[in-house]
C-alpha cells in the first residue's frame, strides 16, 4: 500500500518540480559556502580565519532552524517555503553581483544570511 502511494508522488509533476528545485538550491548553497570558506582559506592561509567563516555559516543555521520550526507551526508553511526560496535566490544573485562587479569585501556577510534563509525555508 504505502509503495504505491510514493509511486503515484514520484508520477506527480509539481512535486518532481519542487524537490528538483529544492535539490539544486540546496546544491548550489552548499556549493557557495564550501567555496567561500576555501576561498578565505586560500587567501588568507589561516586556520582562524576559515574556521571564523565555517562558524558564521554554521551559527545562524542553528539559531534559525528553532525559530522556523516554530513559524511553520503557526504560519503557512508554503509561504514561508517559497519566501524563503525567493530571498535565498536573491542573496545567491547578490553575492553573485558583489562578486563579479565588485572587489569580493562583503562575502562572509552573504553567506551567512543566506545559510540562516536557507535554514529558515529548509525546516518544511
Amino acid at each position: 500500500m504505502k509503495e504505491n502511494r510514493y509511486i503515484e508522488l514520484l508520477k506527480n509533476r509539481s512535486f518532481m518540480a519542487f524537490w528538483g528545485s529544492t535539490t539544486l538550491l540546496r546544491l548550489a548553497s552548499n556549493v557557495l559556502q564550501f567555496a567561500l570558506a576555501m576561498y578565505v582559506l586560500d587567501l588568507t592561509g589561516s586556520a582562524l580565519a576559515y574556521s571564523s567563516v565555517l562558524s558564521m555559516i554554521i551559527i545562524p543555521q542553528i539559531l534559525c532552524t528553532s525559530a522556523a520550526g516554530y513559524f511553520a507551526d503557526f504560519r503557512d508553511s508554503i509561504q514561508i517555503l517559497r519566501r524563503g526560496t525567493l530571498a535565498l535566490v536573491g542573496l545567491m544573485a547578490g553575492f553573485l553581483a558583489i562578486h563579479t562587479l565588485v572587489m569580493p569585501l562583503n562575502l562572509i556577510l552573504i553567506d551567512g544570511l543566506s545559510g540562516a534563509v536557507r535554514d529558515v525555508s529548509g525546516a518544511f
